[in-house]
């Protein structure tokens, strides 16, 4: 059986133990703003070009990542209320 440790700290979990499963999800957002109305003088063919040619030479993976990613962790205890912690200290009242 393979010894399962914190994703965080690498301390070993006991048998039994106390530990957190964490599922997290990190999605690129979008504020509704499009650059509307239609400029006459804009070259929208060549903004779709710069944006493929932006995007050749990273793998379908990098692409991916830069849009959605998905994460999974075991966190100890001592580990979670760290992360609690960071978390909370960003919330706006």
């Amino acid at each position: 059986m393979k010894k399962r440790r914190c994703h965080l700290c690498g301390k070993r979990f006991k048998k039994g133990g106390l530990k957190y499963h964490l599922k997290a999800e990190l999605i690129s957002d979008f504020d509704g703003y499009l650059s509307l109305p239609y400029d006459e003088k804009k070259d929208y063919a060549q903004e779709i070009k710069d944006t493929v040619e932006a995007s050749k030479g990273k793998s379908e993976k990098e692409l991916e990542e830069e849009v959605y990613q998905k994460f999974e962790f075991l966190l100890c205890p001592d580990c979670r209320r760290r992360l609690v912690a960071f978390l909370r200290s960003g919330e706006k009242n």
